[in-house]
């Protein structure tokens, strides 16, 4: 495949290959390129056109559930279960009182 592709891309290589055809020869070639190549792009826009498509679905999944692509990519044990703590502030166990304050002056 290589071989081929080195030879019918380079015009120089593609010259001496051709040069017993006809122009009608040449032409139906050419044609027919043209089709296969019109073919190959009509096939590559749908494919975009369905993967644009099952993008938009998967992001419309996503926000029904409130979620986002981190959510899907993070470790879920450690990102969605992780419990939060809620830190209450604790009364000082010790209170310390100024000599001002207790009137010992």
């Amino acid at each position: 495949m290589n071989i081929f592709l080195k030879l019918v891309t380079n015009r120089n290589s593609l010259k001496p290959l051709v040069k017993d055809f006809y122009i009608d020869e040449l032409q139906k070639f050419f044609y027919n390129l043209e089709v296969i190549i019109k073919q190959r792009k009509e096939r590559q826009d749908k494919l975009k056109e369905r993967y644009k498509q099952k993008i938009e679905a998967i992001k419309s999944l996503l926000s029904e559930q409130y979620l986002t692509v981190d959510d899907l990519t993070a470790d879920p044990p450690n990102h969605i279960f992780k419990l939060v703590k809620v830190k209450k502030k604790l009364a000082p166990k010790y209170q310390t009182t100024s000599m001002a304050s207790r009137g010992d002056f």
